[in-house]
């Protein structure tokens, strides 16, 4: 409505999005609170990056009762997709710190995560969410420098979770999940 201004969802609401939306498998992260994982550790090598629960990706799920009862329990968790067969989407992740910047990306389309970091962290990742490949593996720099792949067995975190260095995840212009289709990985990849 005129007027009116959009607030960000809450997690909750984003992770239903995602769920019931476009069909992801989601589960909840930890979260960073005052700088610091909450998952307590402070040595943690992955800040709100890994998972809160048991299995992980595997836990994974597009279940309302199930996702409510997650971030109800913990409501600022981070949001993860389980990439690959159960959510039907793959992800190239782009990170410049290790010359991933000068990577082909996928044309028009493409649905893309980005993080605005700081200055400690060295520029802008950028995730592209693609069509799931069949027959592909999770790598970490094997398609190139400062290209990780996540497929079956593997998530990344989805806006508008928080990133270490204090700032959200969010999708690029244009980008919307639900209002574009993803693309299929580049001939180039």
């Amino acid at each position: 409505m005129r007027g009116e201004t959009m607030s960000e969802p809450t997690m909750l609401e984003a992770a239903l999005g995602y769920a019931e939306k476009l069909g992801w498998k989601v589960f909840p992260c930890h979260s960073i609170t005052e700088g610091r994982c909450t998952c307590g550790d402070p040595a943690c090598t992955s800040p709100g990056k890994h998972p809160r629960t048991v299995h992980g990706c595997k836990d994974a799920s597009s279940d309302r009762a199930v996702i409510v009862e997650w971030w109800r329990r913990s409501p600022n968790s981070n949001i993860a997709v389980a990439t690959g067969e159960p959510s039907g989407v793959d992800v190239l992740d782009v990170d410049p710190r290790h010359g991933g910047t000068n990577t082909p990306r996928a044309g028009a389309g493409t649905r893309r995560i980005a993080c605005h970091a700081d200055e400690h962290h060295r520029g802008r990742r950028l995730a592209q969410v693609l069509q799931h490949t069949p027959g592909l593996a999770n790598s970490a720099g094997k398609l190139g420098p400062g290209l990780d792949w996540r497929t079956t067995g593997g998530f990344v975190i989805l806006p508008p979770s928080q990133h270490i260095s204090g700032r959200r995840y969010v999708w690029e212009c244009a980008s919307r999940p639900e209002e574009i289709t993803a693309a299929r990985l580049p001939e180039a990849l």
